[in-house]
């Protein structure tokens, strides 16, 4: 087994000629300066709260798990290591660096320069491996996949789906709805899947809905008109508590209509105030769902993003209104509500 205290010599280190007998890969662990590394283009965004956590951990217990790289001689002839995996890790190693903790990187160097197809596959392996959302795995899976793609267009070849998908060990389906999701779904629908709000098969459905977008001339539909088509809809979905089924269902029940009625009739149009971006309760719930004091947290924090993103939003009196339905006096529901909401949650909802 290879001593991993051994701190790498990268001027000397020795990187071995490619030839036709024997051009596998192996990988020997070695201990790497900060000051001697460089990263590869960066595959999942930096997460800070857990770079601290992990260096928390490092300080504490020592680096557990080694990062991978190689040996690449630059432009005036010095050597300098590539990572290309473990990013995290470097990071939280250069933080300990920064608050004066000497600390080397443990690193398993390949034992020559690596491609750039062998770069990612390698970064595939070690990135999908890791637990994710579905959203965060879309996330990487895309990324991942634009930079093969890259790839075999320098070889003059075409990357299909089906090949890509075989390549990370995914379904064709799932790859696919990663790539609309990340490509199709606009930030403030990705945003609401992120904090919890709208689960992730439903924010691929709303991908595709040009057809549910009425301009006269479908030619014309832009992207701010998709944009806030999707946000309609994933508020609804949202306010309604609807499953994958029922969304994708009520998706098909609004295509059937817009065949007969044109853009102003359906139930969409009657429970949704769209025109001045209202994030109403009256008719959008049953009598279960808005005496739920998570549902109304739901709302309110649904109604955060969009406002934060486009300062067009706000809550609608018929939150109070709808009190009315239910029998509940103002005062009372206030009281109850309050234990679950912040502060500013609960100012948003019943303030003056």
């Amino acid at each position: 087994m290879t001593d991993s205290s051994t701190i790498v010599d990268i001027e000397n280190f020795e990187l071995r000629e490619n030839n036709e007998v024997d051009n596998n890969i192996r990988f020997k662990t070695f201990m790497v300066p900060v000051d001697d590394i460089d990263l590869a283009d960066n595959i999942r965004p930096f997460d800070q709260d857990f770079i601290q956590n992990l260096a928390d951990s490092i300080y504490t217990q020592g680096q557990l798990q080694p990062c991978i790289g190689f040996v690449k001689e630059i432009e005036d002839g010095s050597k300098r290591v590539v990572l290309i995996a473990g990013q995290h890790r470097y990071k939280a190693i250069e933080l300990l660096n920064s608050i004066g903790i000497d600390t080397n990187i443990m690193i398993n160097l390949a034992n020559r320069e690596l491609t750039p197809e062998e770069i990612v596959e390698i970064q595939l392996t070690e990135n999908l491996q890791n637990k994710m959302t579905p959203a965060q795995e879309a996330e990487v899976m895309c990324r991942l996949w634009h930079k093969m793609e890259r790839v075999w267009e320098e070889k003059g070849k075409t990357l299909t789906v089906t090949a890509f998908a075989r390549r990370v060990g995914r379904s064709y389906e799932t790859v696919n709805k990663a790539i609309k999701y990340v490509g199709d779904v606009t930030p403030i629908v990705q945003e609401l899947v992120e904090k919890n709000l709208l689960p992730y098969g439903h924010a691929v459905l709303l991908a595709e809905i040009d057809d549910l977008i009425t301009r006269g001339d479908e030619r014309n539909i832009t992207d701010e008109d998709r944009k806030w088509k999707q946000i309609d809809l994933a508020q609804y979905f949202i306010t309604k508590k609807f499953n994958y089924k029922q969304a994708s269902e009520y998706l098909k029940r609004l295509r059937e209509e817009s065949k007969f009625a044109g853009p102003l009739f359906g139930d969409a149009w009657e429970l949704m105030e769209v025109r001045n971006r209202i994030l109403a309760i009256r008719k959008t719930s049953d009598k279960q769902g808005r005496a739920a004091a998570g549902w109304f947290v739901n709302m309110v924090h649904t109604a955060d993003i969009i406002k934060d993103k486009t300062g067009s939003v706000k809550l609608s009196e018929a939150i109070h209104n709808a009190l009315e339905l239910l029998g509940v006096a103002l005062e009372d529901f206030k009281r109850d509500i309050q234990p679950y909401l912040s502060e500013r949650e609960f100012d948003k909802l019943f303030g003056e």
